[in-house]
């Protein structure tokens, strides 16, 4: 019991990394430059930065102004395999997300759909937050986790969902501490990628 309650408090030690006032000013920097960059491509040159472009900038955006100090690795993992698209419900078949635009330690190249958190994400259509990867258990019996680098601690991840109602891929974001995403985390990462990424899908 007493290991139980040290775990516990240092998870929430862990945890405090960001305060919430500073992580809302962060995000809503994160927010502002998102903002100034597309319009300067939309208005100033007259081009509409396609999606990879726009995850290339939130990924550098993210990494600037957070740093290592929250996001130990943070990029985009896009469906492929038979199709590359697939609705709520639908078969899985083989079908697997290979990464795109990230920043941080080498990123595994290819994620089987049936397997990892982002595989879950997928599947579920739901925001997907672990306080400690070790130990993760997939809510369905399906896979589980992938450690593509051992450093990585906790995770959350973000499915993008485009405008007729299939999934495209998902937003990984991994710390090197324990428990460090939460509610605040959650609402502005889904808030940035319905604004940013999922139109452009």
């Amino acid at each position: 019991m007493e290991s139980f309650i040290i775990s516990t408090l240092m998870l929430g030690i862990m945890a405090q990394i960001y305060t919430f006032g500073e992580k809302v000013e962060r995000y809503e920097q994160v927010d502002r430059d998102m903002r100034a960059e597309i319009d300067g491509a939309d208005t100033g040159l007259g081009v509409s930065l396609p999606r990879t472009s726009r995850q290339s900038q939130l990924v550098l955006n993210l990494d600037k102004v957070f740093g290592d100090k929250h996001f130990f690795w943070v990029g985009f993992y896009t469906l492929a395999g038979k199709g590359n698209t697939i609705m709520k419900g639908a078969s899985q078949g083989q079908r697997y997300m290979v990464v795109g635009p990230y920043r941080g330690s080498h990123g595994c190249p290819v994620i089987p759909l049936n397997n990892g958190v982002c595989g879950y994400a997928a599947r579920s259509r739901e925001i997907v937050i672990v306080d400690d990867t070790h130990n993760w258990q997939s809510p369905d019996g399906i896979g589980e986790h992938i450690a593509c680098d051992s450093a990585s601690n906790s995770e959350i991840v973000v499915p993008i969902i485009s405008r007729n109602g299939s999934l495209i891929g998902v937003l990984d974001c991994d710390s090197s501490e324990y428990a460090a995403f939460d509610q605040t985390d959650k609402n502005w990462l889904d808030s940035l990628v319905r604004k940013y990424i999922a139109p452009q899908v």
